[in-house]
Parts: structure tokens; C-alpha cells; sequence
């Protein structure tokens, strides 16, 4: 066990990496190396990358590593964020990490009563944020998971504070579970309350917020993933952008709000399905459909007369066959269109026109017909139905049984009793 002093940190780089340096010797003599950062205040994104940085040399070498925090530390924050592949194990007692027992993926900062700690945690979070707050009263709260490509947050304030936000280079989007905030470019202030789903700015332009007393459950989707998601056309030059600061409908902001929530009490609650890449894909994939449905932005979806020519069977053909040969792999309608030389609109086209179907439709019946075969196949009592149907991708149990009962009129656990 190694154990930081409470002046580690952005201060003392050199210090830390050198105290790291003469640890990895442990690494190549133990199956565990525990860091004891309890006396560390607030870990910076920086401390918190070299920390990581350590971890890997050891997961590596086939050694695990863990870092205990006094119990809520608003150091688990930056760790979150920089140990996407939870290489370190966060706990609150050394005890339970020298144990191996499980951490829990999920575990919210400290309540922050400093307006420079809740400053930094923000910063380190989203982009450079400076705080003001207004009147003696300081309280913060965060949560960080995440999910494939995106991020899954909660944050909650008990005060009332003005704030300055350099770009954030991605897209927050934001719904607002209680309080009030108003969020402001140049002139214009644009202003929120509870049940409002919304993007506070555009990713390259700075913005001024004012928030009293706010929860929010915010998703973070960098534009890459979002263009991917978009992309209509194989060819297509310039980015996707979101041009809308709220939900164009009332259906829209209700269909944000529940894809949110199934991703949180479906998903990040079950940690047996939580580990199939299909259903980690998905979940990414999901959120940000879910961010184009919900707000306006310049993605073309009509099929142009070069589409419709191209919606031919032999298209259809050869996306079958690309489907058939790829089903337990994280494909994207975007990838079945590129196999068949076609524009994503021409290939939903094709499938639509001889099929009456959609590509990732069909791309789901063959993953059930895959589950099937495996619950035949299966020992009962040594596979589950939630762990078959999960490596397929499909992630909710209650929703995946009724899909399954549709098609084969018979329950998947019925299948797997009598294989």
C-alpha cells in the first residue's frame, strides 16, 4: 500500500510522478497495489491522469490497482473522468480494497462547501468554469458514469451562483429536475425551469449561466459520436450541428427524459448487462438518436432521386449478407450502408420497399435468432436468459422476453428449461 500526503497534487507534479516511479517496483511484486489518497483534498484532471497512467502499467502486468478516498471525495470526480475503462477501483476503506470487494459504479462527490473545490470539480468536468457565488450558502453534489461514447452526469447545487463557461468542444445536453437556471450568449439569456430540457450553448461558443439551486441530469456526447449517428450519406461533407437550444416539442422533450432514464434505471443498474459491448454500442448510439430526434439540426433525412435508384434488390442482398455475417459485432446502419456501396437513406429505402422493414430491425431479428439458438444450447443453471440475451444486445430483460414471446410464442426461459 502506498499513501499520498495531503500536498500531492497539481503543486507537486514532479513529487507525485516521482513517488509513482519508485512504486512500479511493487507492480512486478504483488497482485494488488492499493493508493491510500484519503488525505488528498481535491485530485485535479491532471493528478487524476497521472494516477491512471499508473494503473495501466500495472493492469498490464496482470496487477490490480485500487485508491481509497475519504467517502464521497470530490476526487472521485476526476478519477471518473479520467479512468473511462475503470482500470481503478475507488473505495472508502482500505479494508474493502485490500478485500477486492466491489466497488460501486456509481458514487456522488462530497458535499462541496467551497466555491473553488465545486469550481475546479466543474472545470475539470466540462470545460473552464469561473463561479461567483451569491450570498454564504455553498453546496454541490456530482455523479459521473461513462457509457461507450457518451457520459451520463448528475449535478446538483444548494446555492445560487452566476458562472462564466468557456467552449465546452462538445454537446451538453441538460435536463432540469428542479430549480432554475438561465443560460446566455452575447445578449440573449434563455431561461429554464423545472422539467426543461434544453442545450445550454452551441459547443465552440462560451456562454454565461445563472443557476438557483439546480439538479440536472446532463448527457455529454462529443460531436464525433453525433455525426456518426447523423450521417446520412457515405460522402458527406461538413459536421452535423445541433442548431436548437430546447426540445422542438413537448413529445420530443418527454421521449429525451425517458431514453435518459431507461439508460440509468435499465441500463447503469445492471452490471451483468452493463458488460456487453453490443449493449454499450447501443446505449451511445441510443443517446444521441434520442439528442437528434429532440432537437433541431441540419441532418437531411429524405432520400434523394440518386437514393431511390439505389434501393435495389441486389443492395438489399448485400446488406443481408453483411448483417448475417456481423450481427455479434457493434454495427451501426451507417456501417451496413458502407458494406453495400449505398447512402444510409438508400439502403433504408431498399430494406423498407422489399422488406417493410428497417436495417437495424432486421439486424435485431437475426440477434434474436441467435439468442435462441444459444438458449437451446444452453445448461440450464449455468447461463441465464438476461446474460445470452445481453451478449446480443439486448439490454432491458422485461422488453427483450415480450419481443421474444411476439415472434416464437413462447417465454426465452421456457426455451432454455426445455432445450
Amino acid at each position: 500500500m502506498l499513501t499520498l500526503p495531503p500536498d500531492v497534487g497539481d503543486s507537486d507534479q514532479a513529487g507525485l510522478h516521482r513517488m509513482l516511479a519508485d512504486a512500479r517496483g511493487l507492480l512486478t511484486a504483488r497482485t494488488s497495489v492499493v493508493l491510500d489518497a484519503r488525505a488528498v483534498g481535491v485530485v485535479s484532471a491532471r493528478m487524476a491522469r497521472t494516477v491512471v497512467a499508473f494503473a495501466e502499467v500495472g493492469v498490464a502486468r496482470g496487477i490490480r490497482c485500487a485508491v481509497v478516498l475519504q467517502p464521497g471525495a470530490a476526487a472521485r470526480v476526476a478519477l471518473d473522468l479520467a479512468d473511462p475503462k475503470t482500470l481503478v477501483a475507488v473505495y472508502g476503506r482500505v479494508e474493502e480494497a485490500i478485500g477486492g470487494s466491489e466497488a460501486p459504479a456509481e458514487a456522488p462527490s462530497a458535499d462541496i462547501v467551497d466555491p473553488e473545490v465545486a469550481e475546479q470539480v466543474l472545470s475539470d468536468s466540462y470545460a473552464t468554469v469561473r463561479i461567483r457565488a451569491r450570498g454564504a450558502r455553498c453546496g454541490m453534489w456530482m455523479t459521473s458514469v461513462p457509457v461507450g461514447g457518451v457520459r451520463l452526469d448528475g449535478v446538483g447545487f444548494r446555492m445560487g451562483f452566476d458562472a462564466e463557461v468557456a467552449p465546452l468542444g462538445k454537446y451538453v445536453f441538460s435536463e432540469l429536475e428542479s430549480g432554475r437556471v438561465a443560460c446566455g450568449a452575447g445578449g440573449a439569456w434563455r431561461r429554464y425551469g423545472a422539467g426543461d430540457v434544453f442545450l445550454p450553448a452551441q459547443p465552440d461558443l462560451p456562454y454565461r449561466a445563472a443557476v438557483d439551486d439546480g439538479v440536472f441530469r446532463v448527457a455529454v456526447i462529443e460531436p464525433a459520436t453525433l455525426e456518426h449517428v447523423a450521417r446520412t450519406e457515405s460522402d458527406r461533407s461538413g459536421p452535423i450541428r445541433v442548431t436548437g437550444h430546447e426540445a422542438v416539442s413537448a413529445a420530443a422533450a418527454a421521449y429525451w427524459r425517458s431514453t435518459c432514464r431507461h439508460l440509468r434505471d435499465d441500463l447503469l443498474a445492471n452490471p451483468e448487462v452493463l458488460a456487453h459491448p453490443l449493449v454499450v454500442g447501443n446505449a451511445a448510439r441510443l443517446l444521441a438518436a434520442a439528442a437528434l430526434a429532440t432537437f433541431a439540426n441540419t441532418a437531411r433525412t429524405d432520400p434523394t432521386i440518386e437514393d431511390r435508384h439505389d434501393a435495389t434488390p441486389r443492395t438489399l442482398r448485400t446488406a443481408i449478407a453483411y448483417i448475417e455475417a456481423h450481427a455479434d459485432q457493434d454495427i451501426s446502419v451507417a456501417d451496413i450502408a458502407c458494406s453495400a456501396w449505398v447512402t444510409v437513406r438508400a439502403v433504408q429505402l431498399a430494406f423498407r420497399r422489399h422488406l417493410d422493414t428497417t436495417p437495424m430491425a432486421y439486424l435485431r431479428r437475426v440477434r434474436l435468432d441467435h439468442v435462441r439458438a444459444e438458449l437451446r444450447a444452453a445448461v440450464p443453471g449455468q447461463e441465464t436468459v438476461t446474460g445470452i440475451a445481453a451478449r446480443w444486445g439486448f439490454s432491458r430483460p422485461g422488453a427483450f422476453a415480450a419481443y421474444y414471446r411476439e415472434v416464437f410464442d413462447e417465454l426465452p426461459s421456457h426455451t432454455l428449461r426445455n432445450n
